[in-house]
Order: structure tokens, then C-alpha cells, then sequence
């Protein structure tokens, strides 16, 4: 927490809010913003996203494989969404909205996929068949573009069966973007849930929805992986705001950062600007 600073939650705290923090609302294991919740946030246990959730044996067996006790960079389970770290998130979710319905509320909350390791349950697997996945049609280092500008996808070679230098194998290659795909349509349907919940409990249109990622994804464009860029495949992440006071289905060209979400939610909400 920033000394005299008034974050997002604490301000609609102070302003008769109830606030609730579920899953990866800060990142990793900081303090969080203790002052801006109604209650301790909540978080999967430790050891799922500590273990990086994996599931399998196999995996299990290899997480002292890579770096920092890291395992292989994707895993396909047949198990339940609960199982992995978001779909808890997800369950946790719909019931706080049960739970909060009665006032206004402030859900905050943050789902780890699609982060590596790409760990999702085989039905999401299964919706990218392997003979679908094209690799990236442009796999070159742009021309002119500075040493500076390219990296050596770290974050990637951390995992357990990845080359610790030189390029991935075909398969390698599209085994990681099914898996990214596959763990979008897992994230998608825990974001689904939570949608449906509030369609059920009649709060639907008295709720103001944003939807956000905090980077982008390499997945051989250029030749890279991860994020770590400024390449616009690393730096530009969705942003999508829905609310009772908003027409749907627009689309603005215009600039538009993080920051904007805080003075924009607190005019939706009709709440002064600090």
C-alpha cells in the first residue's frame, strides 16, 4: 500500500461499498491493500498456485524440473474446472455475489489464466484439436529492430522441458499456443459463471462489469514467447467495460490505459473522483 494514496477499493470502501479481493488481484504473494478490503482476501490455497496447480503425476513428478521448482509448461488433466486454481476462484466468486447481493458491492476478481504453465481441464483441450494449431506466419526478427527489442523468452525456459536456449520444436511450439488457447476457453467459462450468476440474482442491471488483462502474449510472432516486449502482440491487453448506462457493442479507437478504469468506474457508479 502507498502511503496517502486512495485506491480503487478503499475509495468505494469509504463510500459504503462492501469489497471483496478473490484471487489474483496483486501480484504474487505482496500485502495486497488490506485498508481497501471489507474482509481478508481470498485466495486459492497455497499449494495450487504455489504447485502451479498441477494435477497429473507426471507433472507432479517433474515440478523440481525447472527453475524455482517449476514443472512442465502446460498440462492437460481430465478433471473438473474446480480442480485448477481459477475454477475455485470462479465458485468462490458466485457465492460472495449470494452472499453481498443485498448492497453495494465491489467484487474484485482476478483469474491466473491464461499465465503460464497453460494448465487447464482436457475438455478445453479437446475444443483445439492438435492438426488445427498453425504456428505464427511471421517468425522473424523485424527488420532494423535493435537487439534490445527481442528477449530470450526467460519466463518460458523456466519450465521443466523447455530448451534453456535456442528454438522450440514444432510440436513444442503448438503444443504451448493449444494450451494458451485451451486456457482462454477455461478462463472464459469461470468468467461465464460469474456472469451468469449475476444474470440469476437479478443484479445484471445494476452492475458494472470490467474486464481486463494486464499484458499481452507472445506465441512466435517474431520469433518470441512471453511477454517482456514492446511489441504490441506483449503490450496491448483487453479492455472491456459493460454497463446498465452504456449502449453494448462499441468499439473506440481511442487511447485508453489502466488508469482509466478507476475515474471511469467512479463515474459509472456516480461517485466523486478523488
Amino acid at each position: 500500500t502507498m502511503p496517502n494514496v486512495l485506491t480503487l477499493c478503499q475509495h468505494f470502501k469509504q463510500n459504503g461499498y462492501t469489497t471483496v479481493s478473490l484471487g489474483k488481484i496483486y501480484h504474487h504473494y505482496q500485502k495486497d491493500d488490506p485498508p481497501g478490503w471489507s474482509e481478508e482476501p481470498w485466495r486459492p490455497t497455497e499449494g495450487a498456485w504455489k504447485g502451479r496447480g498441477y494435477l497429473t503425476a507426471e507433472a507432479q513428478a517433474l515440478s523440481g524440473g525447472g527453475a524455482d521448482g517449476r514443472g512442465p509448461a502446460y498440462e492437460c488433466a481430465d478433471a473438473p474446472d474446480e480442480a485448477y486454481p481459477d475454477g475455485a476462484v470462479a465458485t468462490r466468486a458466485v457465492e460472495t455475489l449470494r452472499r453481498v447481493k443485498d448492497g453495494p458491492f465491489f467484487l474484485a476478481v482476478g483469474f491466473y489464466k491464461p499465465h503460464l504453465p497453460f494448465n487447464a481441464p482436457k475438455k478445453y483441450w479437446d475444443m483445439y484439436p492438435p492438426e488445427t494449431i498453425d504456428l505464427a506466419d511471421n517468425p522473424f526478427k523485424p527488420k532494423g529492430a535493435p537487439d534490445l527489442a527481442m528477449t530470450n523468452w526467460g519466463e518460458l525456459r523456466n519450465y521443466a522441458g523447455m530448451p534453456k536456449r535456442g528454438d522450440l520444436t514444432e510440436d513444442q511450439a503448438r503444443t504451448l499456443i493449444r494450451g494458451y488457447k485451451a486456457c482462454v476457453s477455461y478462463a472464459d467459462a469461470q468468467i461465464g459463471r460469474v456472469l451468469d450468476e449475476l444474470e440469476r440474482l437479478g443484479l445484471a442491471d445494476r452492475t458494472v462489469v470490467v474486464l481486463w488483462g494486464d499484458h499481452g502474449w507472445h506465441l512466435g510472432d517474431h520469433g518470441l514467447w512471453c511477454k517482456h516486449t514492446n511489441f504490441e502482440s506483449a503490450t496491448r491487453a483487453p479492455l472491456v467495460l459493460a454497463s446498465p448506462a452504456l449502449g453494448g457493442g462499441k468499439r473506440t479507437r481511442r487511447l485508453a490505459e489502466f488508469v482509466d478504469i478507476y475515474p471511469s468506474t467512479c463515474e459509472l457508479a456516480g461517485l466523486p473522483v478523488p
